[in-house]
Order: structure tokens, then sequence, then C-alpha cells
């Protein structure tokens, strides 16, 4: 698993925790994380190591859906978008992460 902040990058080989060590020696903040970049159906796969605000936008940047998922595996609920890329927001109030999803 490689993970990238700024101008350092993790390469974790080992076990998750192993990162959650790594995590705490260099002060990085668990984030929520898509289950997969691809999907089908109106439910958006998201794990959450904690409760996080998210936003769903489309390429125009019109917000579709928010909420807060909770800690674990979650079903976020997509209703009304059609096929194309988006992009999920999330944040803590402090800090925030975007990454973009297919629905086909």
């Amino acid at each position: 698993m490689v993970h990238s902040y700024g101008v350092m990058t993790l390469l974790v080989l080992y076990s998750p925790l192993c990162w959650v060590t790594i995590q705490k020696m260099f002060g990085i903040t668990a984030r929520p994380q898509l289950i997969s970049n691809l999907v089908n159906g109106n439910r958006v796969e998201v794990s959450s190591p904690g409760v996080f605000n998210y936003s769903i936008y489309d390429l125009n940047g019109k917000m579709l859906v928010n909420g807060k998922p909770t800690n674990g595996s979650n079903n976020i609920t997509a209703l009304g978008i059609t096929g194309g890329m988006y992009i999920i927001r999330f944040t803590n109030g402090s800090e925030q992460w975007m990454d973009k999803f297919v629905k086909q």
C-alpha cells in the first residue's frame, strides 16, 4: 500500500497495525476511503475510520448528496445520479479529502 503526503511517500508492506503506528508517529490523520471507484446501482461504498461529513458533487460543482458516514463500512445511497464521473468530498472540520468515482 502506498500513501503520499506532500513530499513524503510511505510504503506499507506488513499490516494495518503497522500503518496505524506510522500514522501516530508522523501525525497522519486516518481518512475515509471509497471501497471502489466504480459504482453500480445507487450505493457508494465507503470505509470510514470515524464520523466525517461527506458531499457528492457532479463535475459542474453541483452538490447532489451529503451526510455523515459512521465508523466502519458504509453504503451511501446516491439516488438520482446518472452515469458519469463524480467527486466525493470528506471533511472532519479542519481537514478535507476528495476522491472521484464513476457511476455506470
